[in-house]
């Protein structure tokens, strides 16, 4: 029997708590709250460069809509270089991302987005918002939830790369293969990282 532990705060346990409109199996760590997407957005950045960047450098970090587990460990690893972001008010900022007119072009040097985008009434104004705040040479990590009408297929790769982002679409439980994926509790979300052009 595989024993699953959560990455984020390093529970083990028999089995994750079930979650969602379905009661999913496995979604839910019975400590921190943590679902399959923010596992598995959590042990991306430990197992990348991009994190550190900003903390050893001058940049900033928004993240769009967080949930408290992740909230929590990106501030104590990056502090006042991060900050969260919201239509509702409650997180350092309340914007609305189809239309961010008072933050400044090139604010920061990351931004992470998970199952936001499928809420968005016009997409491509947001990607397009999010590639005009990032400082060149920037990324965004979107997790992007597939909606019932299909609006959110692979076809929002096209228009990412239309807002002038290079897209990569990563399939991290295959890339942790199957032992991996299953001890840590992932699921199939994908991820879009994109990046912005160091020329702007």
């Amino acid at each position: 029997m595989v024993m699953h532990k959560c990455p984020i705060c390093e529970q083990e346990t028999a089995e994750f708590l079930p979650f969602g409109v379905s009661q999913r199996p496995n979604a839910r760590c019975p400590k921190c709250g943590s679902l399959e997407r923010h596992r598995m957005l959590w042990l991306f950045f430990e197992g990348q460069r991009y994190v550190n960047e900003i903390k050893n450098g001058n940049g900033r970090l928004i993240h769009f809509s967080p949930a408290q587990c992740l909230k929590d460990k990106f501030k104590a690893t990056l502090g006042t270089k991060y900050l969260t972001a919201d239509i509702i008010p409650g997180q350092d900022m309340a914007i609305n991302m189809e239309d961010m007119h008072n933050l400044q072009d090139g604010l920061c040097r990351g931004i992470i987005c998970s199952h936001v985008m499928e809420h968005i009434r016009d997409d491509a104004k947001a990607f397009s918002e999010l590639y005009r705040i990032l400082e060149p040479g920037g990324w965004a990590c979107l997790v992007i939830q597939k909606d019932p009408a299909g609006y959110h297929g692979p076809d929002v790769i096209d228009r990412i790369r239309l807002a002038g982002f290079s897209v990569d679409v990563i399939d991290f439980r295959e890339a942790m293969q199957n032992r991996g994926a299953v001890k840590y509790g992932l699921g199939s979300d994908l991820i879009h990282f994109c990046r912005k052009s160091k020329n702007g």
